[in-house]
């Protein structure tokens, strides 16, 4: 068991399902509630919800660690499990078992929700982190996107699962909704977006040995940072906008991003000083837990807007 939940990042895939538990939790049940909506169905949708997203996650690290077995042997041999710990056979058995839990749950999602569109969003989705581990990981920045875009759709799917309850809100419900899932995409993609470069510098002379042309191998270490310095930036940009959106006289909607781009400052500037894989990899954590502190943000409004 400890070798599976390895192998399915099982770290990562809680923060992916804390961000949507922090946006059905924080966002959706107390505008839900206020509608007098019925709230026990849109559990069970939440649920449905939960379990499409996490098996589509796990595909995605069970590829991934099925294609990296070389650069990861070289890169984290600590951390290495397929061909190791697990056989690549039983790897991608268990990649195909996640593909079609995945399909047959995107089914009856359509089918007992009545929606027409999760199981096609299943395959695209999927098909798009195959292809990144496959293709994409050795083109330079295109792969990076690929990955921001797919942690943007974490929040942002939940304007897809839920359009039907969202336009029958009214305002300013329905744009509060809006405007965050939107906002915390965005955070999500540059978010994400900047440590996927950094990991490319942590990972750089594996990546190399393999031939595989990752950012940091194709523009180098110093061309690398500054790409990050300005994703950072744009990063810095973003949360000024969030804090001014979501700025209701309540000071400490102004002064948790302030302290959000503070840290990001300093991560900047630990960046810009990093030489060694230690040192990306120091910084890499540290974007991590800086999403992690984006996160909690959403449950501070939350208890803010919604509790006045």
């Amino acid at each position: 068991m400890g070798v599976l939940l390895q192998l399915i990042r099982f770290r990562n895939l809680l923060i992916i399902l804390l961000t949507q538990a922090l946006i059905f939790f924080g966002l959706f049940l107390p505008v839900l509630k206020k509608h007098h909506l019925s709230i026990p169905s849109y559990y069970a949708d939440f649920l449905l919800l939960y379990g499409f997203t996490a098996l589509i996650a796990a595909g995605g690290y069970l590829i991934n660690d099925l294609m990296d077995t070389g650069p990861d042997s070289f890169n984290k041999p600590e951390k290495l499990i397929v061909g190791k710990s697990l056989s690549k056979k039983n790897t991608l058995q268990l990649y195909y078992f996640s593909l079609l839990s995945g399909f047959l749950l995107g089914v009856l999602i359509d089918i007992f929700d009545q929606r027409i569109c999760f199981v096609l969003i299943q395959p695209i989705l999927s098909t798009g982190l195959a292809f990144y581990s496959l293709k994409l990981k050795g083109i330079p920045l295109l792969g990076n996107i690929l990955i921001a875009i797919l942690s943007a759709l974490v929040p942002g799917i939940f304007l897809i699962f839920f359009q039907n309850e969202i336009s029958g809100l009214e305002d300013p419900d329905k744009s509060i909704l809006v405007r965050w899932i939107i906002a915390y995409s965005i955070f999500a993609f540059i978010s994400s977006l900047l440590r996927e470069i950094v990991k490319d510098m942590e990972d750089m002379e594996g990546d190399k040995s393999f031939g595989i042309n990752s950012t940091a191998v194709a523009f180098g270490i110093p061309k690398s940072k500054r790409i990050a310095v300005v994703t950072s930036v744009l990063l810095c940009i973003s949360l000024i906008i969030w804090a001014m959106m979501s700025f209701n006289g309540n000071m400490v909607l102004w002064t948790y991003p302030l302290i959000l781009i503070i840290t990001l400052v300093r991560l900047t500037k630990r960046l810009s000083l990093s030489q060694e894989k230690t040192d990306f990899a120091g910084v890499s954590r540290g974007i991590k837990y800086f999403m992690l502190a984006g996160l909690i943000y959403i449950l501070i409004f939350s208890l803010i807007h919604f509790n006045k």
